[in-house]
């Protein structure tokens, strides 16, 4: 299922899905990056501010680790994300636009 834009930013509670804020400035991230293929899923795309999209970009391997890049061979439907909205445990993106916490029973 693909989302707009604007209900991708509606998912992530129209802030910046890595730091939580910047209500201004919002850019729709792409986890599995362009260049690897044509992503358009709602499990692709994140809302990020400028400040976070740039940190993303410039740090790839710290990006990976936090789930915000996927990497080339990487699945977003599987790839968890430390998102801000939900402090207390990584999350999947679902393609339908719904968020499932990865709670660790452990």
């Amino acid at each position: 299922m693909t989302l707009t834009d604007e209900q991708i930013r509606e998912r992530d509670g129209n802030r910046c899905a890595r730091c939580g804020g910047s209500k201004g400035g919002l850019h729709i991230h792409h986890r599995w990056m362009r260049s690897a293929g044509e992503n358009e899923s709602a499990c692709n795309r994140v809302t990020l501010c400028a400040y976070c999209h740039n940190f993303v970009h410039a740090h790839p391997s710290i990006s990976i680790d936090e789930g915000w890049l996927c990497g080339r061979y990487g699945d977003p439907a599987e790839v968890e994300v430390s998102h801000a909205m939900w402090p207390t445990w990584p999350v999947l993106l679902e393609d339908g636009g719904g968020i499932t916490p990865v709670i660790d029973d452990d």
